[in-house]
């Protein structure tokens, strides 16, 4: 092989290397509470900020929270700390309930990781999931 033809296929390497997998995407699924039911779940991983960043969001609906109908809204960011696999993500995201009177902040306490398995879906065991009671399991694909 000449130069001409190892520096390109190195610098290919070299740049394929230092690029993270993707993780955006639309992942739908549900949440199981136990005893509490289940809810579906949409959260999208929007577009890679770089270096591993990606802006995100999510919704919960159909929900009713003191006898009225509300939506759980997500917005912030997901840390890939590895560049491929299955590995664990850090999630940081602010959360709203909305309702028809309003939207008002609420605590996303225990919804701050993610296991991702390297190909297609996010996992998660939440203690207290949004503040409730309720120890859940989140499942959710792209």
């Amino acid at each position: 092989m000449s130069a001409k033809t190892i520096l390109p296929a190195l610098a290919a390497l070299l740049a394929t290397g230092c690029s993270y997998d993707s993780l955006v995407g639309n992942y739908v699924g549900d949440v199981e509470c136990g005893d509490a039911g289940s809810v579906g779940m949409e959260f999208v991983i929007l577009k890679d900020k770089g270096a591993g960043v990606y802006d995100a969001e999510g919704e919960i609906q159909s929900l009713t929270i003191d006898g009225e109908a509300a939506d759980i809204r997500m917005e912030g960011e997901v840390l890939q700390g590895a560049k491929a696999g299955a590995q664990a993500l850090e999630v940081s995201v602010d959360c709203a309930i909305v309702q028809e009177d309003g939207t008002t902040a609420m605590d996303c306490a225990g919804f701050d990781e993610l296991a991702f398995d390297g190909e297609n879906t996010l996992t998660a065991e939440v203690a207290g999931f949004l503040g409730t009671e309720a120890d859940c399991t989140l499942s959710l694909s792209r």
